[in-house]
């Protein structure tokens, strides 16, 4: 099997005040190399979440992510900023601009 991401029993909550959302439960999956993959659910499913932790911008809770046979639970922040310079793109729905810098 040619995975590129393996996820395995991925848990994730959020805290608000003494409120914890479970935002993930238990997602298994596996992503092949070539193949076109497509998240859908309502607001507040846990597809940010989920992509979040693919790209490395939240830390794993429970369970475990694997991209390329490395763990994310077990690489260190100079190889989690290797992986997302070199091998994880985002297109973000909203983006922040400074108004003040230019491209010029």
């Amino acid at each position: 099997m040619d995975s590129i991401f393996s996820v395995e029993d991925l848990k994730f909550s959020y805290s608000f005040g003494n409120v914890n959302i479970e935002a993930l439960q238990g997602v298994s999956m596996n992503f092949q190399k070539g193949k076109f993959y497509c998240l859908s659910g309502p607001s507040g499913s846990g597809k940010t979440t989920f992509l979040n932790l693919l790209g490395l911008i939240e830390d794993v809770q429970g369970g475990d992510i694997e991209f390329q046979e490395k763990k994310f639970k077990s690489i260190t922040e100079r190889e989690k900023n290797y992986i997302r310079r070199n091998h994880i793109g985002f297109i973000f729905q909203h983006f922040n601009l400074f108004p003040v810098l230019s491209a010029d």
